[in-house]
């Protein structure tokens, strides 16, 4: 029977990156303000709308790195989302080398 292991590398692997594109999509639309507020409207607008995608593409980027192609902590082998029909909607991968289900602590959407 596998065990369930918490994944200790989930954190800096997707949450850091995460919050470093939320972080600069917010101080590059604190710029896009500042060209709002000195009458340069269109470039304003213009910049809203790139950071929109880029912050949109960053998102999709770093879900199919991260869950898209999750790798086992221990032994490194790319690992298929485990599907358990008790539990849906959590991201597990299991290993069959390492005898291990890793749990990230991500869900899909919220109730």
């Amino acid at each position: 029977m596998a065990i369930e292991k918490d994944d200790p590398t989930f954190a800096e692997r997707f949450l850091a990156p995460l919050m470093g594109i939320f972080l600069g999509s917010s101080f590059l639309g604190m710029i896009v303000l500042g060209a709002c507020m000195e009458k340069h409207e269109r470039l304003g607008v213009v910049l809203f709308c790139v950071i929109l995608v880029a912050m949109i593409t960053s998102l999709a980027v770093l879900h199919h790195r991260v869950l898209g192609r999750y790798q086992c902590p221990q032994c490194q082998a790319r690992l298929p989302r485990h599907k358990d029909p008790a539990r849906k909607r959590d991201f597990l991968f299991y290993c069959q080398k390492c005898d291990v289900v890793w749990k990230t602590g991500l869900q899909e959407g919220d109730s």
